[in-house]
């Protein structure tokens, strides 16, 4: 549709595209048996870049930016939530030149384990060199 509808005007406007990851809920939404967490985010920049992208005629000089990212807290105690936020920055910054990832944001930290729970506002970051 952006191929047709959008057209060169579009693609000369456009900044940068956002993707949002969520391995095990939203995109991906299916962890494969075994797979890290930052597998399956360097598994979702690829299918932007190398698949979605093309599709809309938007070329890899235009840069990704991992607009929302997260993993279901729910289950998760606090060492495995730390892991997989480790998993998912080291991934992003390993893979930031193979898909032109320029800006890394975390959703939220939350704490949906204990009772009143409560979201920790403004805990989205973004990192020079990515």
């Amino acid at each position: 549709y952006l191929a047709t509808h959008g057209g060169a005007a579009f693609r000369t406007a456009l900044g940068f595209v956002g993707v949002d990851v969520y391995p095990g809920s939203i995109y991906p939404p299916v962890m494969l048996p075994g797979q890290s967490y930052g597998a399956a985010l360097a598994q979702a920049l690829g299918v932007v870049r190398d698949c979605y992208l093309p599709m809309a005629r938007i070329g890899a000089h235009k840069p990704i930016w991992i607009t929302e990212n997260g993993v279901p807290t729910g289950l998760l105690s606090g060492a495995a939530q730390a892991a997989a936020l480790t998993q998912l920055v080291d991934a992003a910054h390993a893979y930031s030149k193979t898909f032109n990832v320029t800006d890394y944001r975390w959703f939220n930290l939350r704490d949906s384990r204990s009772s009143g729970a409560q979201t920790l506002v403004g805990a989205t970051f973004a990192s020079d060199g990515y």
